[in-house]
């Protein structure tokens, strides 16, 4: 048996092309497919539920500035919402402090 270990430039490239072929599939589709499910899975890990989860219940909402810039605000499970902001890959939530600012988890 083997293991293999992936640093983190490797899995953000990983997650940027997983995230284009989300986009193109449901673009084309209007559904994801479950290999991509699949693989969103294996890159996300734990945390991919709890997201797809916010996304069903229609907390996340994309707002754009008039001058073009652009966060998510997304509403939390308790009723909080939280700012992410895209272009510099960071969020207000609690799972993101822990997670990636904390442990650098994802």
């Amino acid at each position: 048996m083997f293991s293999v270990t992936f640093t983190g430039d490797v899995i953000k490239s990983v997650g940027e092309e997983l995230w284009k072929e989300v986009e193109n599939a449901y673009t084309d589709s209007g559904k994801i497919t479950d290999e991509i499910l699949s693989a969103l899975s294996f890159v996300y890990q734990s945390s991919l539920l709890p997201a797809l989860d916010l996304v069903d219940h229609r907390n996340v909402s994309h707002l754009t500035s008039p001058s073009g810039r652009s966060i998510y605000q997304v509403i939390g499970s308790s009723g909080t919402p939280y700012t992410c902001f895209t272009t510099s890959r960071y969020c207000s939530c609690p799972a993101f402090r822990y997670s990636v600012l904390m442990k650098d988890d994802h």
